[in-house]
């Protein structure tokens, strides 16, 4: 019994101290890799996502893939429970997107509270978790794109979405052309636009995200 409550207690621990995140996209040209926090990420997407990181003090740096140079750092504060979602400009400057506290259930799921800032007035609207993991697992059952895309949008219509949950029904689709049919529909229900960034990587092809770029730009 007391090994029992010893363990729980150690993973208790374990979330508290470790439940931090941090989400950077690099809106430079060329190709990048991040470290933040002893972590470190790669990819040809520019968007990075950090999990587990201690909070307090971070350090964030941007190199160039290409000859491993620095072209950003910038220490941040991360908040305990907290995840920060931020961008660094064409100009070199970073620029903090939002920040999220987040509910942590056990030690492989996560879940994003309430908004700390720039919170949208749809989010009293905005789908529960529980009703959308039902609605993913229904979503799943389809077999092909078109009856995925067709009940995707009724459910699209009934309420708002995060960026979050918008971006993990596209990676249901199978081919980019019903992802971005999808990601276009659903924007305008979206309760937190300026994380729609996050959809970037269901694309195959990069040209139909910069499609769909075009599309917010104007809408």
């Amino acid at each position: 019994m007391k090994t029992t409550l010893l363990f729980i207690a150690f993973c208790t621990s374990l979330l508290s101290v470790s439940a931090s995140e941090f989400f950077i996209k690099v809106n430079l040209s060329g190709t990048y890799y991040a470290t933040v926090g002893g972590q470190t990420h790669y990819n040809t997407t520019n968007v990075f996502r950090f999990f587990d990181l201690q909070h307090g003090a971070v350090s964030v740096q941007i190199f160039d893939k290409n000859n491993n140079a620095m072209v950003f750092s910038n220490p941040i504060n991360l908040g305990q429970n907290q995840r920060m979602i931020a961008e660094v400009n064409s100009n070199g400057s970073m620029t903090i997107v939002e920040t999220v506290t987040i509910s942590s259930y056990n030690w492989y799921t996560t879940n994003t509270g309430s908004t700390v800032t720039s919170p949208s007035p749809n989010n009293s609207n905005t789908s529960s978790n529980e009703g959308f993991s039902q609605f993913i697992i229904a979503l799943e059952k389809e077999s092909f794109d078109s009856k995925k895309l067709e009940k995707a949008k009724k459910y699209c219509d009934k309420t708002f979405l995060t960026a979050a949950q918008i971006t993990e029904i596209s990676k249901k689709f199978s081919f980019d052309s019903n992802r971005l049919d999808w990601a276009k529909y659903a924007y305008t229900k979206c309760s937190d636009k300026a994380n729609y960034f996050l959809l970037e990587p269901t694309f195959s092809f990069t040209t139909n995200y910069r499609e769909l770029e075009t599309y917010m730009e104007s809408h």
